[in-house]
């Protein structure tokens, strides 16, 4: 006669079975765990491709805003201007800068004066960069040195004045390894600007200092320089 009654709850189960079942969950759980903490870098590619580089940029920054951490916010504003790591987006870039230059962040206050002289993601405002930069070179900020001192050279500052110009920039390349100071530095003795005497070694030097420094664009001036020396 056959036992139709229902298997007893005491019963052990077969424990392969069970293995296989657990195990499906604790994968599932790891693979939600994994994309929710990688939503940053998953969902920006979508959201770009459907509505555009500025809703992608808007969801990054909106993600990154969880964080009040005051260290980030220059960095973050950054690479929204540059689109380095982050959607590219210079609007979003101003707004970081400005959360961090009213937290008195130095380097916020250079980068949100070069937004305001080269009218990038703000209406171009030689006033209110000037007024960033003196108080960034107040804590001796080497960008802002250089910026001040290219306001000096292009007279976008109160005049313009190419020894002022050589005196920033000669701060801004003593100070730190700031490329741009010694690439203007090393154009200003190529041409005898800014009180400066012209010096062809001198000029080799600060512009290898500046390609030495990450600044590209001075390597085809030293090239050029050097064929020219060789010619004569």
């Amino acid at each position: 006669m056959r036992n139709n009654s229902p298997a007893s709850p005491l019963v052990e189960r077969n424990p392969d079975k069970l293995n296989v079942k657990q195990m499906l969950i604790a994968s599932f759980v790891l693979l939600a765990l994994i994309a929710y903490n990688m939503q940053f870098y998953i969902v920006p590619p979508v959201i770009k491709h459907f509505l555009g580089n500025q809703a992608a940029a808007e969801f990054q920054s909106n993600y990154l805003a969880k964080s009040d951490n005051l260290s980030i916010q220059h960095s973050v504003g950054y690479h929204f201007f540059t689109g380095k790591k982050l959607v590219k987006s210079e609007s979003l870039a101003i707004e970081w800068w400005q959360k961090a230059v009213e937290r008195d962040v130095v380097k916020a206050k250079s980068s949100l004066a070069y937004a305001y002289l080269m009218g990038k993601g703000v209406n171009r405002d030689y006033e209110k960069a000037n007024r960033l930069l003196d108080q960034a070179i107040m804590e001796d900020d080497s960008y802002a040195l250089s910026l001040k001192g290219w306001c000096f050279a292009k007279g976008t500052c109160e005049t313009k004045s190419e020894k002022k110009a050589t005196f920033y920039f000669i701060r801004a390349a003593v100070n730190s390894k700031n490329g741009y100071a010694h690439s203007y530095l090393g154009y200003f003795y190529l041409n005898g600007m800014g009180g400066l005497e012209k010096s062809v070694d001198k000029t080799r030097f600060h512009y290898k200092l500046a390609g030495a420094q990450g600044v590209q664009a001075v390597l085809k001036r030293l090239a050029k320089l050097d064929r020219q020396i060789n010619k004569s």
